[in-house]
């Protein structure tokens, strides 16, 4: 995650453009807005998707093509253009279409990146269905890590259906943990655990929440995943009202804003802005998060 390896990973990328390699070029940039992505470097990211999806373009390769597009979007969703992001997921999906008919929907973790971003828009059914069909496809492929996000996807979109009724989305929230462990993808681990510990604070399992917590913090440090840190700071205010800490929850929430604002995370605003309602830092007393 150094800025080193960035450097070196950037120069690589510069030569096999000035070679008109494009097969090269666009794995070379896809990569790398990965990485600005996973470092909270979200414009950067942004910029280097769009490469991706030129370079794979010239190169022909229906495969990146496909595939760079849900880079770009992914990059797009967590800057908090969904529109943009959506018109390069459904772009992505008519590739899909064309390349494999029997699989007709963006699978793996094209479609969680997918599934990512209807849950965000409001559409946790049509997630519920997406992960509904492609989750046989990855258990009869036998895919560790992608059975886990379609595991997760199901979980998100049952919370986002039914927050009173958490208890519906446990089974997949922990089967997705166990698969993303199992897997050893630390990346989709710790989002996994953060879900997983929203889960427990409205099951009201205050300390196992705080151990999921924990444990997607000290990942996060471990990886320099640091986009991650603004997540986990927002689940930790969330956490602290739960438990009454009112002033713990508003510094908590301080720091989420902080990093939101630094790394242009603009698909968090909204639950900045909700959570600072919540807590009443604006119109009175705190209430509890929804």
């Amino acid at each position: 995650m150094g800025s080193t390896f960035s450097r070196r990973k950037r120069k690589a990328l510069e030569r096999v453009v000035a070679e008109q390699d494009w097969e090269h070029a666009a794995v070379g940039a896809s990569n790398l807005s990965e990485l600005h992505v996973a470092r909270g470097e979200l414009r950067q990211a942004e910029a280097l998707a769009a490469d991706s999806v030129r370079h794979a373009d010239a190169s022909g390769d229906e495969f990146l093509r496909l595939g760079n597009r849900t880079t770009h979007a992914d990059a797009l969703f967590r800057l908090g253009e969904l529109a943009r992001a959506r018109e390069l997921f459904e772009a992505a999906e008519a590739i899909q279409k064309k390349r494999q008919p029997q699989y007709d929907l963006l699978y793996s973790l094209w479609g969680h990146r997918y599934c990512n971003m209807l849950l965000a828009a409001g559409e946790p059914r049509e997630v519920e269905r997406r992960a509904r069909r492609t989750l046989p496809w990855m258990e009869g492929a036998g895919w560790l890590l992608d059975i886990a996000l379609d595991q997760l996807s199901l979980g998100r979109a049952a919370l986002a259906l039914d927050p009173s009724n958490p208890a519906a989305a446990a089974p997949y929230l922990q089967r997705a943990v166990d698969g993303l462990r199992h897997a050893g993808d630390q990346e989709h681990l710790i989002p996994g655990l953060l879900t997983r510990a929203e889960l427990r604070r409205l099951e009201l399992d205050l300390s196992a929440a705080e151990r999921d917590l924990a444990e997607a913090a000290k990942l996060t440090r471990r990886s320099g995943f640091r986009l991650f840190d603004a997540d986990v700071a927002l689940e930790r205010a969330r956490l602290f009202v739960a438990q009454g800490r009112s002033d713990d929850a508003r510094a908590a929430l301080a720091r989420a804003a902080e990093l939101v604002e630094k790394m242009s995370y603009g698909l968090r605003r909204a639950e900045v802005e909700r959570l600072r309602e919540e807590l009443g830092a604006r119109h009175g007393s705190p209430v509890a998060p929804r």
